[in-house]
């Protein structure tokens, strides 16, 4: 992490790279569609960002990562699992489910990170297909995975359709 230390809390996190980049809480919570309450308890610990789309969303505003907010991909992995993201829309849903392959990649969780990105292909081909993140995604499995003689693996197959590999 970049300037603020490892035992710091989520909304600690916040906080500090929020002062570090000289916004009030007003601001940023006016740049996030929320209340100036909503960030203070967030801020404080009274309330949790339990869905990553918000968490990416802060890091953003902050000009920070979600690695910068949470300190570490494990718990960016440890924490999306436990979204229930079921009940978002199609699009958020996919939108998780490639943030948490990209952090499960982090991890060198590749098997898992390439099942999650094939189940959010069969929900939306197309986000999945023309996502930056996956391909990145896709050339890390891939580099790191052992050589095979034939092409007809799931995980060549999908670098295929994202034109993540030549």
């Amino acid at each position: 992490m970049r300037g603020a230390g490892h035992e710091l809390s989520i909304g600690e996190r916040i906080a500090f790279y929020r002062r570090r980049r000289g916004l009030s809480q007003s601001v940023l919570a006016g740049l996030l569609g929320r209340t100036e309450d909503w960030l203070s308890k967030v801020e404080r610990g009274e309330r949790q960002v339990n869905r990553i789309d918000v968490l990416v969303e802060l890091a953003r505003q902050l000009r920070g990562t979600l690695n910068d907010l949470l300190g570490d991909p494990r718990s960016v992995v440890e924490r999306g699992a436990r979204v229930r993201s079921d009940s978002l829309p199609v699009e958020r849903q996919v939108t998780h489910a490639i943030d948490m392959a990209r952090s499960m990649s982090m991890v060198a969780l590749d098997d898992e990170a390439v099942g999650l990105l094939l189940r959010a292909e069969a929900q939306a081909p197309y986000l999945v297909r023309h996502s930056s993140v996956v391909r990145e995604v896709v050339r890390t499995v891939y580099r790191r995975s052992p050589v095979s003689s034939g092409r007809s693996s799931p995980l060549m197959a999908l670098a295929e359709r994202c034109r993540a590999v030549r």
